[in-house]
């Protein structure tokens, strides 16, 4: 009998010093600093903690001071889960981002999500292992801003090029700087851009193309000057091409003074306007024309009376 109540008194004491070390054990930890860690061991515990409660050897009173450090328990478990969770969902989200399709329009989120890493690496809650997962994690979101950031920088350059040139005086000087931020705005990933900055890249485009438009009408208003040059022959120039000539390099002379002109074109139109004053001298040079032209002369002046007699017809039969 006695040894049996021994027995009894020692399963007292073991009962009480279990139910103090899992006590002692789940106040050990804190819900701001409890990791994943620390999970295995606490499931053990709240298993320790139901292993007791239905073993039969604790009081009313006792069983609910276990249920109570079993809640305790399942708040730290619950806070492992819910920072787990957190976990997920930033890396989940930042992971959805890709930097061929970031856009402006998700730097708010992208700023929250960082923040929440911050938070989560500052909190106490997370080991070192997801400190370094996290820290990863973060510097991919950093990337997808610096993307954002990149982007709205080459927006800001191209703008302030754009206001550079004036078609008033944009000439083949400024062809390869146009050239080149078209290329530029070419090179933007479209994916990148918002439908609002799709829209003022194609106006700035579209506006760079203008330029190149009004470069290249002058270019071909040169070319059309060395084509029209090109039906004068000092072999065979006379006095009847004379006005035609002059009125050649009047338009010259307006050329050189329009503002779209570049140095190459003012050069080439110098030099057609050397040739043209060039053709006025040997017209006005009757030593040229008795040794060089006469038979021209004569050919010329049957043109002028030829076709003189036949506007003269012409007149005539449309009355």
């Amino acid at each position: 009998m006695i040894k049996d109540i021994e027995g009894l008194e020692d399963k007292i004491e073991e009962t009480a010093k279990e139910i103090e070390r899992i006590e002692n054990a789940v106040n050990d930890y804190d819900e701001e600093t409890v990791k994943s860690s620390d999970e295995e061991a606490i499931e053990q515990l709240k298993e320790d903690i139901q292993n007791l409660i239905d073993s039969g050897n604790v009081t009313e009173e006792e069983i609910a001071g276990l249920e109570e450090t079993k809640a305790d328990a399942d708040a730290l478990t619950d806070k492992i889960d819910e920072t787990q969770a957190e976990i997920d969902r930033i890396n989940d989200a930042v992971a959805g981002y890709d930097e061929e399709t970031v856009k402006s329009s998700d730097s708010e989120d992208l700023a929250q999500l960082k923040e929440d890493v911050q938070n989560l690496i500052d909190s106490g809650n997370v080991t070192e292992e997801e400190i370094a997962g996290l820290e990863e994690t973060k510097a991919d979101a950093d990337a997808l801003t610096d993307k954002i950031a990149e982007t709205e920088q080459q927006l800001e350059e191209i703008k302030g090029i754009e206001n550079n040139f004036n078609p008033e005086n944009v000439s083949s000087d400024d062809k390869a700087a146009i050239e080149d931020k078209i290329a530029e705005i070419e090179a933007v990933n479209p994916d990148n851009l918002t439908d609002e900055q799709k829209a003022e890249y194609e106006e700035i485009k579209a506006g760079f193309e203008a330029l190149l438009e009004e470069i290249a009408a002058a270019e071909k208003d040169v070319a059309d000057i060395g084509v029209e040059l090109e039906k004068f022959d000092e072999e065979r120039v006379t006095k009847f091409w004379e006005d035609d000539i002059e009125a050649l390099k009047a338009k010259i002379n307006e050329l050189i003074a329009d503002e779209n002109m570049g140095e190459a074109e003012k050069a080439k139109l110098n030099e057609y306007k050397a040739q043209t004053e060039k053709l006025i001298e040997i017209i006005n040079t009757p030593k040229e024309y008795i040794s060089c032209r006469f038979f021209y002369l004569i050919w010329d002046c049957l043109t002028w009376k030829y076709n003189g007699i036949l506007w003269l017809f012409k007149q005539i039969f449309a009355c």
